[in-house]
């Protein structure tokens, strides 16, 4: 199939209170969008076309939504941690584990952005916004006798990253996968 018969936006059918979608560009880049109530999401790379597929590719993830501004040792009895944001929506949806996010141990922030856990050595900080289940950041700590930690959000947080992701190629649509949503077969309509 020709670029300039690709070309254009695509929007997701079928789903509803939701808006998805793909811009398709002519100099092989594309946009993805997703926005569901509050939650905004987006992606961005190149395409290509094999047989009747396209495939959508982005820079790759630096492994990391959460970074470390600092790290020290206090008297207090426990560990804290803080996350420097001031959206209180971000900070209640965010959860951190002290054990590479081992199942069962993430606890959320509360809405100061806190989180204390009892006093332990601490190799690694594990962290996960709740509306990016996809993936979580891993800190390690080099100072294992540190207890207060301040964090960071970096701003890929809700960039959404594609690795060689296929749809098929319909006439008018694109179907397959969904890079957020759970399901098999979404449709996308040119328009």
């Amino acid at each position: 199939m020709e670029a300039a018969t690709l070309t254009g936006e695509y929007f997701l059918t079928g789903v509803r209170e939701m808006a998805s979608g793909f811009l398709i560009q002519p100099d092989n880049t594309f946009q993805f969008f997703f926005a569901y109530g509050a939650l905004d999401r987006m992606g961005s790379g190149t395409w290509s076309v094999k047989g009747d597929s396209i495939f959508l590719t982005s820079a790759a993830w630096s492994g990391k939504d959460f970074s470390l501004a600092k790290s020290s040792k206090t008297d207090n009895d426990f560990i804290n941690i803080v996350i420097d944001h001031t959206n209180p929506m971000l900070i209640r949806h965010t959860y951190c584990s002290l054990h590479n996010g081992a199942a069962e141990t993430w606890t959320p922030f509360d809405q100061r952005g806190d989180v204390q856990f009892p006093l332990q050595e601490v190799n690694t900080l594990a962290l996960q916004f709740e509306f990016c289940p996809e993936r979580f950041s891993v800190i390690p700590v080099d100072e294992k006798n540190h207890n207060e930690f301040l964090l960071r959000v970096e701003p890929s947080l809700v960039e959404v990253f594609l690795e060689n992701f296929s749809l098929q190629i319909n006439g008018t649509a694109l179907i397959g996968r969904h890079p957020i949503l759970e399901g098999k077969e979404f449709r996308y309509e040119k328009q």
